[in-house]
């Protein structure tokens, strides 16, 4: 294990309001913070694989844009595989070599980092039938 002062060192560099965050009891954390956290002590571990589940979720604009500057530069940095599962079109676009796009658990589309960056968001996903995914409402009398 790391110590705790290169930790504390090395993250309040990434995010200068981090030390107040580690000095937090995890319990009085808002989800956002526990996930910014989490993250962040991941790499202090060295993975070799990365599985990130809506790693921007709970995160403000601004604590988001932070990771997802923060995760590009490691995992190419330290070419970790990341296994990314997102809503978000942008941010697959933003992290992914390759992309799949699943449509009730099929892979409906699948593209490489060079035709991605060619593609906006609405291209990349466009041809889902979102009509097929909306929840049936109940109309109660």
């Amino acid at each position: 294990a790391l110590p705790i002062d290169l930790i504390t060192r090395t993250l309040s560099s990434l995010i200068p309001t981090i030390t107040q965050l580690l000095s937090t009891p995890m319990s009085s954390l808002s989800g956002g913070q526990r996930q910014l956290i989490a993250f962040f002590m991941t790499t202090f571990v060295s993975p070799q694989l990365l599985l990130l589940d809506e790693p921007t979720a709970a995160l403000d604009p601004q604590a988001a844009t932070k990771l997802l500057q923060f995760a590009q530069r490691y995992i190419q940095d330290n070419k970790i595989t990341t296994v990314l599962i997102t809503h978000d079109p942008e941010l697959a676009l933003a992290l992914g070599t390759k992309i799949w796009v699943l449509d009730q658990g099929r892979i409906v589309k699948q593209f490489d980092r060079s035709q991605a960056r060619e593609l906006s968001a609405k291209d990349l996903i466009g041809s889902i039938d979102y009509q097929a995914l909306r929840i049936p409402t109940i109309e109660v009398p």
